[in-house]
Parts: structure tokens; C-alpha cells; sequence
């Protein structure tokens, strides 16, 4: 997917920037919920954040999370 503006990724829902079956995090989920998702499965790479209407809010990798 190319770059857009912030008010054209407003619209976009998870669905709509993925390409195969995904699972999103709520966008409210702690650090600690991340990590934990990450350590469920060595395979894992981004986690995907989503708002109650599954739009995508945000994304995080294991180096995002890492550390105190």
C-alpha cells in the first residue's frame, strides 16, 4: 500500500491494509498485552492496533515494546 494522508487512512479498516487472515490487538491494549502477544508466537512480526469499529489505529513491532 503507498503512502496517504492521515485523513485517508482515517477511512481504512484492518481488513483494508492486510492482504490474509489477521488478528488485531485493541488500540487500548498495554504494553504488557503486546508483549505477550508477541511471546504467543516466535512468528509474529507487527502487531496490528484497532479501534471498536476495527479501523486501523496504529501497528508495533518487537523493538517497540522492547525495554523498560
Amino acid at each position: 500500500m503507498a503512502h496517504m494522508k492521515l485523513d485517508e487512512a482515517a477511512a481504512l479498516t484492518v481488513a483494508d491494509v492486510v492482504h490474509r487472515k489477521f488478528s488485531a490487538l485493541p488500540a487500548d491494549a498495554t504494553i504488557g498485552d503486546v508483549r505477550a502477544w508477541f511471546a504467543a508466537s516466535t512468528s509474529r512480526r507487527m502487531a496490528l492496533l484497532a479501534d471498536d469499529e476495527q479501523r486501523y489505529a496504529g501497528s508495533l513491532t518487537p523493538a517497540d515494546v522492547d525495554g523498560d
